[in-house]
C-alpha cells in the first residue's frame, strides 16, 4: 500500500479536476490519498461548488488548504465548509515525516 500526498497549487480548473480521478482510483486500490490545494487553486475552487463538493464526497479524510492563502484572498467562508484550512507548511512537513510520497499538480 502506498501513501501518496496530491499537492495540487494550479489555479486551472482543468488541472485541479485533473487528480480526483487518480485519487478515486487509487482509494479503490486500497493507498492512501490526502489532498491539499494551496495558492490559485483554492481560488478555483471556490468559483467551482461541484468540485469542491465531489473531493470531500471522494476522500476518506477532508481536502486540506492553505488557511493563510485563504485569509489574504477572503476565500475562508466559502471553502471551510468542505476543505480544512490549515498552516500548509506543518501539514506536508507532517506527511512526509509520516512516509507520504507527495505528486504535484
Amino acid at each position: 500500500m502506498a501513501n501518496m500526498l496530491l499537492l495540487i497549487i494550479s489555479g486551472e480548473e482543468e488541472k485541479v479536476g485533473m487528480p480526483l480521478n487518480f485519487a478515486k482510483t487509487q482509494i479503490k486500490a486500497g493507498n492512501k490519498i490526502k489532498v491539499v490545494f494551496w495558492g490559485p487553486s483554492q481560488e478555483t475552487l471556490s468559483n467551482n461548488y461541484e468540485l469542491r463538493k465531489e473531493y470531500a464526497s471522494v476522500l476518506n479524510e477532508k481536502p486540506k488548504g492553505c488557511i493563510n492563502y485563504a485569509r489574504k484572498h477572503n476565500l475562508e467562508t466559502t471553502l471551510s465548509d468542505d476543505i480544512e484550512l490549515v498552516p500548509v507548511g506543518d501539514y506536508l512537513a507532517k506527511a512526509i515525516e509520516e512516509g507520504y510520497e507527495i505528486i504535484t499538480f
